[in-house]
C-alpha cells in the first residue's frame, strides 16, 4: 500500500527508501557530531536549581498561538527560500489586521494549525529558549512576534495570555516508562507518507514480525533510536502535551497510532508505570533536562554555523 501510495505521487519507490535512509544517517551524524558531546555537570544542575530559588515561589505560564512554516529536512535553497516567502505572506496579512486563527489555519504546518494555532499553556521553562526571548518583548497580550527561524522551519507567535500557578505540595506522580519511533516529513516525504510508514511499522510490531528495539534503530530519527526508541521514565509535564496525552491514553505494551507532535510523527509504547513521590532527585532530573536542551540548542547552532563557514564554492572561467 506505501509503495503504491508513494509511486502514485511520483516518486520512484526506490529513492524514496534512500531518502529515508540518507534522513536517518543525517540524524545520526547529528547524535556524533552534537548530541553525544554534550554533558551536564552536577555544579550546573545546583546553579540552575539556585538560579530558580531567586524567583517568587510560583511558576508563571503563558498561552501561545504558533504559526510555523516547516523547511523539510535536506531542503535546497530555493525550497527554503519558497517557505520563507509562505511565512513572510503569513506576517503581511497578520500586519494589516487579519486574524491569527485563520491564518494558522491557512498557513501552518504545526499540530495545532486547526486548532487557529493556540498550544495552550505552558511552563515557561518548557517552551525553547529561542521561542521565549522573542515572546519575552511582546508588549501586551494579544502582541504577536517577528518571523523567527529555527532549524525546523520559520514561526510567528501570539501572546494569548499569561498566568501564575503554584507548584504543587507533597504531589505524587505518575511515571511511565516509554519508548518510541519519530518520523518527519521531508521534501520527498509527504506527512500521509510519514503516517502510512509509522503505521506499517506497528503492525509489524502487533504481528511479531519484528519488535519496537528493532524498528526504532533502524527507523527513528531521534537520538533514543541507538536504545531502541528507549525515553526511560518520564514524569508529567517531560514531553509535549501532544504526546503525553496518547501516551496516558495506552495500556501497557500497546502501541498507539501515529501522534503528530511539532517534532514530527511519533509511534509510543509504555512498558511501565509507577506512582512515585515529588522529591528531589526529579527536582535535579527535571533541571539536568533544561540545561541539557539549552546546551543542545547553543551547541546544534554552533555545529551548523561551523558547518556553513567551511563551506565554500570556487568559481573557475576559462580562459580565452
Amino acid at each position: 500500500e506505501l509503495r503504491n501510495q508513494v509511486e502514485r505521487e511520483g516518486t520512484p519507490f526506490g529513492q524514496f527508501r534512500e531518502d529515508i535512509r540518507d534522513e536517518i544517517l543525517m540524524q545520526r551524524v547529528r547524535e556524533r557530531e552534537v548530541d553525544s558531546k554534550i554533558q551536564v555537570s552536577e555544579l550546573e544542575i545546583d546553579n540552575f536549581l539556585a538560579a530558580e530559588a531567586v524567583v517568587p515561589s510560583k511558576n508563571q505560564e503563558v498561552n501561545l498561538g504558533h504559526i510555523m512554516v516547516r523547511i523539510p529536512e535536506n531542503a535546497s535553497a530555493e525550497v527554503i527560500a519558497q517557505r520563507q516567502a509562505r511565512a513572510q505572506e503569513a506576517y503581511k496579512r497578520l500586519r494589516i489586521g487579519e486574524e491569527f486563527a485563520k491564518l494558522a489555519a491557512t498557513y501552518s504546518d504545526s499540530a495545532e494549525a486547526m486548532k487557529g494555532g493556540e498550544v495552550g499553556y505552558r511552563e515557561q521553562d518548557k517552551i525553547p529558549p529561542l521561542f521565549m526571548e522573542a515572546v519575552n518583548k511582546i508588549p501586551f497580550i494579544g502582541g504577536f512576534t517577528e518571523i523567527i527561524r529555527s532549524p525546523n522551519g520559520f514561526h510567528i507567535l501570539k501572546l494569548l495570555g499569561k498566568r501564575d500557578v503554584m507548584p504543587a505540595v507533597d504531589a505524587k506522580s505518575q511515571q511511565s516508562n516509554v519508548r518510541h519511533i519519530l518520523m518527519r516529513p521531508s521534501q520527498l516525504m509527504t506527512a500521509a507518507q510519514v503516517k502510512s510508514t509509522l503505521m506499517e511499522l506497528k503492525q509489524k510490531i502487533s504481528n511479531k514480525t519484528a519488535t519496537f528495539e528493532e524498528l526504532a534503530k533502524t527507523n527513528s530519527i531521534d537520538t533514543s533510536a541507538a536504545k531502541g526508541g528507549e525515553l526511560g521514565w518520564v514524569y508529567p509535564g517531560d514531553t509535549s502535551p501532544e504526546f503525553e496525552v496518547a501516551m496516558n491514553k495506552l495500556a501497557i505494551n500497546e502501541v498507539s497510532d501515529p501522534v503528530e507532535t511539532q517534532l514530527g510523527f511519533h509511534i509510543i509504547q509504555v512498558t511501565e508505570r509507577k506512582q512515585t513521590e515529588d522529591s528531589i532527585e526529579k527536582k535535579r532530573s527535571e533541571a539536568r533536562q533544561s540545561v541539557r536542551a539549552r546546551k543542545a540548542d547553543e551547541a546544534l547552532q554552533s555545529w551548523l554555523r561551523q558547518l556553513r563557514d567551511r563551506g565554500y564554492v570556487e568559481f573557475r572561467t576559462e580562459k580565452k
